[in-house]
């Protein structure tokens, strides 16, 4: 069955005795405390980034560095949510860079930053902290790579905008495990084409969501 955003709301339920640190792809979204359009808005379907909005995509594309066995495919950070793929591999699984593969795009089309749309220079951000690979002995559960995740990135948020303590993320978060190509497939359509549906999405501020 296709992908239905509806449906799909941070109350999820776990599967229980699932093991989410087991190998698999997974969906992910996170969405701002209140609503908040923190990260940027939507300009003719394209989503043009504030610098807080463009420290969550360094913040998400860093987690490989801190999860090994996590590789990251589409994702897209909304004015006010983000969604994500996450694959969880096995600790000895090759890269498709070694296998000499390609490499599935990160971020999905059509997303600049307030400045870049208006055709003027990025302005610097606050440093991101590069963090170093976890030594745990156990896989990472999906649980814990989303609040390292944000963990990291309200931090820098907090730091560029002198708001220490400040929440920016609700405290839930909302999964979904990929069982097959076809809900990978529109999952990946769903993601990189999120900014055309902005004005129906479910986490717009105006939308009657419970979110």
């Amino acid at each position: 069955m296709p992908f239905d955003p509806a449906l799909h709301h941070r109350r999820s339920i776990r599967l229980r005795a699932y093991d989410y640190a087991e190998a698999g792809a997974y969906f992910v979204t996170v969405c701002v405390q209140g609503r908040k359009c923190l990260f940027g808005t939507v300009r003719d379907s394209t989503v043009a980034l504030t610098p807080s909005g463009r420290i969550v995509v360094d913040t998400w594309n860093a987690l490989p560095g801190r999860y090994p066995t996590v590789d990251l495919n589409a994702f897209v950070v909304m004015p006010n949510h983000m969604h994500g793929i996450l694959v969880l591999t096995e600790p000895n699984a090759i890269p498709k860079e070694a296998e000499g593969g390609e490499t599935p795009p990160l971020q999905a089309p059509g997303i600049a930053s307030a400045k870049q749309a208006e055709g003027g220079e990025t302005p610097p951000l606050p440093a991101i902290e590069r963090p170093r690979a976890a030594t745990q002995r156990k896989r990472p559960t999906l649980g814990q790579i989303v609040a390292f995740f944000k963990y990291q990135s309200t931090r820098a948020i907090n730091t560029l905008t002198g708001t220490p303590g400040v929440r920016v993320w609700q405290r839930n978060y909302y999964e979904h495990v990929i069982r097959d190509e076809t809900s990978l497939d529109n999952l990946r359509t769903y993601v990189v084409e999120n900014p055309l549906r902005w004005e129906l999405d479910t986490l717009h501020p105006d939308s009657p969501s419970t979110w």
